[in-house]
């Protein structure tokens, strides 16, 4: 039997990217935390593309471990983050949504993907940032990696976003991809 591989997205959208990663996966959960409305769309889209599994939605029932090992699609709003064991997730993915957000809030997603993870695969800005009206800033991917808790494996300029635009080279792609792993 191939070992069961938990995969965590922080901010899913409607699946796209979780559908390519578990299509050959045999022996998975995956965990989606994403705001109500956006869960609807994924919990929808991912339960057809993978009818033979088990899923849990938000309000059925309290979630606990028990759920996280008997279901292998979760769909969670993103404060349930909390109630994630420690070093339960293989990977954990954010694709352009920690650079959206108030730098606390990051911070506080960060500090749970870290405490959770063995890996963690951030596709966020890299230069730029995000100005809010009250005068903060949103992070950059150089700073998700807190008190250097993993290592860095790799960080790329995001060849999708190279040329997302009038399908002309972008010389100032500001989207960059990491992948990190706990030390």
């Amino acid at each position: 039997l191939e070992e069961n591989r938990t995969v965590m997205e922080l901010g899913g959208g409607y699946g796209k990217f979780a559908y390519y990663i578990l299509k050959k996966m045999k022996n998975f959960t995956y965990i989606d935390l994403d705001i109500p409305e956006t869960l609807t769309l994924a919990s929808y889209f991912l339960s057809k593309c993978f009818p033979e599994n088990r899923n849990f939605f938000y309000g059925e029932a309290e979630f606990n471990k028990d759920i996280e090992t008997n279901y292998e699609l979760i769909f969670l709003p993103p404060w349930e983050i909390e109630k994630i064991n420690e070093n339960t997730i293989n990977l954990s993915i954010n694709k352009n949504s920690l650079g959206e957000m108030d730098p606390l809030a990051a911070k506080n997603y960060l500090e749970h993907i870290h405490r959770t993870s063995k890996y963690f695969f951030s596709m966020n800005h890299e230069y730029f940032r995000n100005h809010f009206s009250d005068g903060k800033k949103s992070l950059i991917n150089k700073e998700y990696n807190l008190d250097g808790k993993y290592i860095e494996l790799i960080s790329y300029p995001d060849l999708g976003h190279l040329i997302y635009e009038n399908n002309k080279i972008d010389y100032d792609n500001n989207i960059f991809f990491y992948l990190f792993k706990k030390r």
